[in-house]
């Protein structure tokens, strides 16, 4: 893939700008599960390896004054949803009822049946969320992951959801992503990189899935060619 002849600040304020409008903006508060989380993460360490790369090429004074951002980017760590023993069935339930606002019931027993609803809905909710996953476990899922086209699809023109891979027109065809848009990605990223990721695409479109690592630097490139920053 041709290189951007840009300076090291240019290259993390370029990958800051995608991370935020292409995850941040998306997903600011909120805990994502699955592929989501795991692109948003390879997202992040692009960013983080930026950061970095710059502050490498700072002087010691400019280094000292650098640190101060480390944190920044650290906030901007995406979230991922998993279980969490400090979390019952009961206080979900609580918390739930709560936001649902009190419903005029005509006995105790319709009382007790919502109240038993509610409970068991949050019992399935929280057997429904996956494990927790150490940092080991959790960036290996997103570098040797597979991600289906349908997936990737599905998730672009939603509210509070990471789009897996943006739309560059984005008033077109209502913000969505259609199949022959994620073609020409996937082509056009292959004229210009190695014959070894040339062969990975072709398989990509031939079973309709994607590599979590290339789909991310697809994503990335997408965002760099169009980025005026």
């Amino acid at each position: 893939m041709k290189q951007h002849k840009t300076n090291p600040k240019r290259e993390y304020l370029a990958a800051l700008a995608y991370y935020k409008r292409t995850v941040w903006n998306h997903a600011c508060g909120v805990r994502l599960a699955g592929l989501q989380y795991d692109v948003a993460l390879r997202a992040w360490h692009r960013l983080h390896n930026a950061h970095y790369y710059w502050f490498c090429s700072l002087n010691d004074d400019k280094q000292r004054e650098f640190r101060a951002t480390d944190s920044e980017i650290e906030e901007l760590h995406p979230l991922r949803l998993e279980h969490d023993d400090s979390i019952n069935p009961e206080l979900l339930a609580t918390v739930a009822s709560a936001r649902l606002g009190t419903p005029k019931l005509k006995s105790v027993r319709n009382a007790v049946a919502e109240a038993h609803r509610i409970l068991m809905a949050s019992r399935d909710y929280l057997k429904e969320l996956p494990a927790m996953k150490n940092k080991l476990k959790a960036d290996m899922d997103a570098y040797w992951g597979t991600v289906p086209f349908g997936d990737i699809l599905d998730s672009s023109g939603k509210p509070d959801h990471v789009p897996l891979l943006p739309t560059v027109q984005t008033k077109r065809n209502n913000g969505k992503l259609s199949p022959r848009a994620l073609e020409q990605a996937l082509k056009r990223h292959a004229n210009c990189a190695s014959k070894k990721i040339q062969q990975e695409i072709r398989e990509a479109l031939k079973n309709k899935a994607i590599s979590c690592r290339l789909l991310e630097e697809i994503r990335w490139q997408r965002f760099r060619r169009h980025f005026k920053g």
